[in-house]
């Protein structure tokens, strides 16, 4: 969609019978700085005013009172100077566009500092300033009209009068001394923002402030203000403050955002309409004041859509509905060609996003005019010798997460047309698919002694115990081509997290690396890993191998099972019972070889060997004894074997 609108200042010059001089104005009270007297304010009136159709010369002081909030009654009278007066800027500076002579609106500064004394300025509910008319210090004389004559041609409200308003709070934290400076300024709504509109064709605007101090804001539409702050100038026949440009449809009418200041509205008919933006600021959800600022838009009832500048987007697929389709698996950058109106220059483009899923700071753009118009010699786009070239370069990680999320913003190409600059806005609506990005894969190298767990708590590898003594090394492997990957891991047992260091657990890994990342693992248990009354203890590992640098950030996680077993001695089992020393080399001394793995908990203390009358014969504290029985009798002998925890008692028979 396209819409047509240049700076209503034009208005003023173009359109006969519109034989007034006010086009808007606001108000500010700006803190400067701390003196001995008080704080040091700036009050600043902005007026706007057509100095070829207004016909007279402005005074060089205004009337500004200074009013109570609660009891409306003046605390002192200002006379504002006017400092400067400058020319409405306008898109075309072309040689050859006598816009200081066809259009001539000026802006008027009107200022003056003065110390605001915290012994008067203490109420808590805040004052107004307002301006009343000009003051002609010679004569004495006070014209109400220069500041109040509002554009008879306006048709949405009557057109008797024009208020000035805005309101600030007391300068002092406290009401009596002594007092600490409460520091404030108005917000700033900046440049103007005025248009031709177009039937039929939607519009919007950046109405939003800035605010010095970092107050909140919030934005509304207030009824135009014929004196302030009490009387406003009425809405006429079908309009409202509801529907200020009587449209016939809800959607249409004229809104703006409560947060970001965005004004829209799509009028369906022609005219001169007057409406009023209102700016509060708030400090720790508290009013602490207002800025209003009134305007006037005309709507013009033909638009000449062959003489716009426009872009197009011809590397993109569309939807059903009209909306571009970036798939940034092809890519992320989008190629917009503009083309200016024939015989036109491309003097200005802007870029303004539409939707609150993004900002103008995410767009990567690169603007290229064909001649280049920065380079020397250079001029602006010209339809007749070439196309300009906007390339957008799309973040990967900002795409359409479901089917109504689309990203919107205007194309808003300036030409270079005389009198009067031709101004088109296209509204592009983007769908943004998702770059295919899989989860990390993994292997693991050298899986001996180890039990590989997956997701879902499958052992899908076995896994052979080991005893203190021994030790587990193994690499895990993650791959994922194009992202970088990072390896962690944490021990776990019994649904709960422990540190490694106490497992005797390490592994190396670097921090972050590309498509491929190891680390290898090594396992060397200590005793202090057998648990009492257990020979068996399973340690759990939780491996993640993750992305970095992707949107999403995806993680695969490996689960690896070490066992440790402590198992030399067992309850059922029977030491030999019998051995034939008689020097054939079979069976010649006594010894148990099979209880030499117990490491831990079973530590081997001592053997020792009685014959039938209780005598000891024999004792050793070697866990490889071995006993030859040399110089005793055959016959039967008793042993007790004593281990941590356990011991072995029985006969032993020596035959030869």
């Amino acid at each position: 969609m396209k819409k047509i609108y240049l700076f209503l200042l034009l208005l003023f010059a173009s359109i006969t019978g519109y034989a007034s001089h006010l086009v808007g104005g606001d108000l500010r009270v700006v803190f400067r700085s701390q003196t001995a007297a008080g704080p040091l304010y700036r009050i600043v009136f902005n007026l706007y005013y057509d100095d070829i159709n207004g016909g007279v010369t402005l005074p060089q002081l205004a009337d500004v009172p200074i009013r109570s909030i609660r009891t409306g009654l003046n605390v002192a009278i200002i006379y504002l100077e006017k400092r400067s007066r400058i020319s409405a800027i306008y898109p075309n500076t072309s040689t050859g566009c006598p816009t200081a002579t066809t259009v001539n609106t000026g802006i008027y500064l009107y200022d003056k500092e003065v110390v605001l004394d915290p012994a008067i300025y203490n109420d808590p509910m805040g004052y107004y300033v307002t301006c009343t008319g000009t003051f002609n210090p010679v004569t004495g004389f006070n014209d109400t009209s220069l500041i109040s004559a509002r554009n008879n041609a306006i048709v949405n409200i009557n057109t008797g009068g024009f208020g000035y308003y805005t309101e600030f709070p007391r300068v002092t934290n406290s009401a009596v001394p002594p007092f600490t400076t409460f520091i404030n300024s108005s917000p700033d709504f900046g440049g103007l923002q005025g248009d031709y509109l177009c039937i039929n064709k939607e519009f919007s605007a950046n109405y939003s402030a800035t605010d010095v101090d970092g107050d909140q804001l919030e934005y509304d539409l207030v009824e135009p203000l014929a004196t302030a702050p009490a009387t406003i100038s009425g809405f006429v026949g079908s309009y409202s403050l509801d529907n200020i440009f009587g449209t016939a449809s809800i959607s249409r009418r004229m809104r703006i955002d409560r947060l970001t200041g965005i004004l829209i509205v799509n009028p369906d008919a022609a005219g001169l309409f007057a409406f009023s933006v209102r700016c509060t600021e708030r400090r720790n959800g508290v009013k602490i004041g207002e800025v209003r600022r009134e305007f006037q838009y005309l709507v013009r009832a033909t638009c000449d859509p062959a003489l716009l500048p426009v872009p197009s987007v011809p590397n993109l697929p569309t939807t059903s509905t009209g909306d571009y389709i970036l798939d940034l698996n092809n890519g992320p950058s989008i190629d917009f060609i503009i083309k200016g109106s024939k015989g036109k220059q491309i003097s200005k483009l802007d870029i303004i996003p539409q939707s609150a899923n993004f900002t103008l700071q995410d767009l990567n753009i690169n603007t290229i005019f064909s001649p280049n118009p920065t380079s020397p010699g250079g001029v602006p786009l010209n339809i007749v010798t070439g196309e300009g070239k906007v390339k957008l370069t799309w973040p990967p990680c900002l795409y359409s997460r479901n089917a109504t999320d689309i990203y919107e913003f205007d194309f808003i190409i300036t030409d270079n047309s005389c009198p009067n600059a031709n101004i088109s806005t296209t509204k592009i609506r983007l769908k943004v698919l998702q770059r295919n990005n899989p989860a990390p894969k993994w292997e693991i190298a050298n899986t001996t002694n180890i039990a590989i767990v997956d997701q879902y708590g499958s052992i899908n590898a076995t896994s052979s115990p080991i005893t203190v003594g021994d030790s587990v090394r193994f690499t895990i492997i993650g791959r994922d081509a194009g992202d970088s990957l990072r390896i962690r891991a944490r021990a776990s047992s019994d649904g709960e997290y422990f540190t490694f260091i106490p497992k005797n657990i390490s592994y190396t890994f670097p921090t972050i690396t590309k498509d491929v990342a190891l680390a290898e693992f090594i396992w060397v248990p200590q005793c202090s890993l057998v648990r009492n009354n257990a020979r068996r203890e399973e340690i759990v590992l939780d491996i993640f191998i993750e992305e970095r640098a992707s949107c999403e950030k995806l993680r695969t996680t490996v689960k690896v099972k070490l066992i440790l077993e402590d198992n030399g001695v067992t309850s059922d089992y029977q030491p030999i019972n019998v051995f034939t020393p008689n020097g054939d080399g079979k069976n010649d001394d006594y010894t148990l070889p099979m209880l030499r793995n117990a490491k831990c908990l079973y530590t081997f203390k001592k053997i020792t060997i009685h014959n039938r009358l209780g005598k000891e014969v024999f004792q050793s504290d070697k866990e490889d004894f071995s006993w030859k029985a040399k110089d005793y009798a055959t016959g039967l002998y008793y042993y007790r074997i004593e281990y941590e925890n356990y011991e072995y008692k029985g006969s032993l028979q020596v035959l030869r």
